[in-house]
């Protein structure tokens, strides 16, 4: 079965420089680059795959302004613009963040990260 997150890297594959996806025991993440100038295609094909989820389910999604990735205590990159998404699957109990930024260093990228929990204890409890 292919889970949202792999298919969300399916989606973007096409235009994708590098793309990574791991699979835990209970858990994926995934991991995809493009050239700057894929920063709202890939947002669209985002969109796009997550859309038959929400029929079903929930979608949280912001706008990220600035920003700065730091490892170890040092700061590595900056982060001039980005999107978070945050999907829940109510049929499959699952839920997905979804991170696109554009990162700046010595080059500039876009860099997609997703996380997906198909064992959220989200639903745990009767609310």
């Amino acid at each position: 079965m292919t889970t949202l997150a792999e298919k969300i890297i399916d989606s973007v594959s096409d235009i994708s420089k590098t793309k990574k996806i791991r699979n835990g025991e209970k858990y994926i993440t995934c991991h995809a680059t493009f050239k700057v100038s894929d920063f709202d295609n890939v947002i669209s094909k985002i969109k796009e795959t997550t859309e038959p989820v929400l029929k079903n389910g929930e979608k949280i999604e912001n706008d990220i302004a600035t920003g700065e990735i730091v490892d170890c205590g040092q700061k590595q990159f900056e982060i001039l613009k980005g999107r978070f998404f945050e999907i829940y699957d109510y049929d499959k109990t699952t839920a997905i963040f979804i991170r696109l930024y554009h990162v700046k260093g010595e080059k500039e990228w876009i860099a997609l990260y997703i996380d997906e929990n198909p064992d959220t204890p989200w639903w745990g409890e009767e609310e």
